[in-house]
């Protein structure tokens, strides 16, 4: 055999077997092989409620996408109790995690089921239902941002939802000269705000309606006798 034949056969020998001499060499330093880790993510709000189209992934690229059962299922190669961190990216009406969700690589039992780690979108607006009750006032119509949003009813009760961020305040006003211009106080308003969570606030207000006098008829004038 020429030495060039037998050159191209060495390293072509060579090629084939480097990974698996890199394997164990591996193994007598003391590092096990990768392997490959299969779990899932469960991306939800801080009520519970599940979030369609977070996205999963390292720093520079994407991962996963979860369902609308807000899952997502993920297999990374590694080794046993390898740390690995994720970014959740939550929908455009989240705050998306600052931190990163750190998971540990480990295989489950078997017969187990997949292990299953949770991130929390916490949304940017709360939803509050206002509850109104207007003690004689039955029919009133109410505005928030200067649009009518609800009416009350026979009993004078009404409610609606407002989208707010946390501590921010609003204002809803009841048109009372809409209706009846007798009814007083004219066009009372409340000022409210949202809470951390969403929530329910309560507007209650008396209406009474004044009494006007009846015009009074004109008394025929008195005319006196002139003396003559």
């Amino acid at each position: 055999m020429k030495p060039t034949k037998l050159k191209l056969k060495l390293r072509l020998i060579a090629w084939v077997l480097a990974p698996f001499l890199l394997a164990s060499c591996s193994n007598l330093l003391g590092e096990p092989p990768t392997q490959t880790f299969s779990f899932t993510i469960r991306v939800a709000s801080d009520d519970g409620t599940p979030i369609e189209g977070a996205t999963l992934g390292t720093t520079a690229s994407r991962v996963a996408t979860t369902d609308s059962t807000g899952r997502a299922r993920l297999e990374v190669n590694g080794r046993e109790g390898d740390r690995r961190p994720f970014v959740v990216r939550c929908p455009s009406e989240f705050q998306s995690p600052v931190a990163p969700l750190v998971i540990s690589l480990h295989h489950n039992a078997v017969g187990a089921a997949t292990a299953v780690y949770s991130a929390t979108c916490v949304p940017f607006k709360r939803s509050v239902v206002v509850a109104v009750r207007l003690d004689g006032g039955a029919g009133l119509p109410i505005y928030y941002l200067d649009e009518e949003v609800a009416r009350t009813d026979e009993s004078g009760a009404a409610h609606f939802v407002v989208r707010a961020a946390p501590g921010e305040p609003f204002r809803i006003a009841v048109h009372t000269r809409e209706v009846d211009e007798d009814l007083r106080p004219v066009d009372p308003t409340a000022e409210l705000s949202v809470g951390a969570s969403d929530d329910i606030v309560l507007f209650e207000q008396a209406l009474s309606r004044i009494v006007r006098s009846a015009p009074r008829s004109a008394r025929p004038r008195r005319v006196l006798a002139q003396k003559l």
